[in-house]
């Protein structure tokens, strides 16, 4: 069996990208309250399917890491993993990456008949679930200023704790993916270019012990490829 390895899709120079935050100006006066995850109340991993979540962000012309993101969705899905993701997330363009290695995948819309833009998902894998209201007090205690969000931002972010955290919110992924300008695998990373998915991300994962590697780091992507390769 050949050894799975990066070699052949990653730059000499590691990559960097740059993000954009957006901003919402719809207003909603539904106010959440704030409930810390519980890492005591998260399923034994031994009782959990395999599954990971992807974010990131790369300029569509950076193929390098369009590149490395397919392999390495292709190379987890061969060890058994399923690609878990909130819906939005499917049309950005480290979504549509991981779409082309055509993995199997759970999707969350954020609310029922939810279309991405310019993307359309299998039926077979649209979750029957939606954000819970627990969700909803998930994200308000890891997101600052939750409750002055758009209802829209407030439900996709939703939607990003559920595929985190499974259909009954105590199933976590067994690894989080990213590939981020900064590198970032912990919250002493994160900076203001971080784009705020893999922030979510990030601050749920140190919450209940997930492991999460970055793509746009040589040493965690070489820590990634020793666990494909095991």
């Amino acid at each position: 069996m050949t050894e799975f390895s990066y070699d052949d899709v990653a730059e000499k120079k590691e990559v960097t990208t740059t993000t954009s935050s957006g901003s919402s100006s719809s207003w909603d006066d539904k106010q959440y309250t704030k409930k810390a995850l519980d890492p005591f109340e998260m399923r034994p991993e031994s009782e959990v399917p395999k599954t990971f979540a992807i974010s990131g962000w790369f300029k569509d012309d950076n193929h390098t890491a369009g590149k490395m993101v397919q392999k390495t969705v292709g190379a987890l899905s061969d060890k058994g993993y399923t690609l878990r993701m909130a819906a939005q997330e499917v049309a950005s363009v480290i979504g549509k990456a991981a779409a082309s290695a055509n993995p199997p995948m759970i999707i969350y819309l954020p609310w029922k008949k939810f279309e991405p833009k310019e993307v359309q998902i299998k039926e077979e894998y649209i979750s029957d679930v939606t954000p819970s209201e627990e969700a909803y007090e998930y994200a308000a205690y890891f997101i600052e200023n939750f409750n002055e969000l758009s209802n829209g931002i407030k439900t996709f972010n939703a939607a990003v704790v559920q595929a985190m955290l499974g259909d009954d919110l105590k199933s976590p992924v067994s690894m989080v993916i990213l590939h981020t300008w900064g590198r970032e695998t912990e919250l002493k990373d994160i900076n203001d270019k971080t784009n705020r998915t893999s922030v979510l991300m990030i601050k749920i994962a140190e919450a209940v012990n997930i492991p999460v590697y970055n793509l746009n780091d040589k040493n965690s992507r070489e820590s990634l490829a020793n666990f494909i390769n095991s």
